[in-house]
């Protein structure tokens, strides 16, 4: 039940959508650095979820028996 709840923080991610959004309209800031810093942060957070998810694998599925030498 508390993974649930964890997973539920994930919900945060709406307002960094929301804040993206707004600084794309703001006619202050340049259109093109704002959607490559998007890019760059969706780019970062994808790697980590995919390093996240594949540490979990490696520390539920350990194997003890060494490596075999070529």
């Amino acid at each position: 039940m508390l993974r649930l709840f964890n997973m539920l923080r994930l919900w945060r991610l709406r307002r960094v959508s929301v804040f993206f959004s707004r600084l794309e309209k703001d006619r202050n800031y340049n259109y093109f650095w704002v959607r490559c810093a998007k890019l760059i942060c969706v780019t970062l957070f994808a790697v980590h979820c995919a390093g996240s998810f594949y540490y979990r694998i490696a520390a539920k599925y350990h194997c003890n028996t060494p490596f075999p030498a070529w």
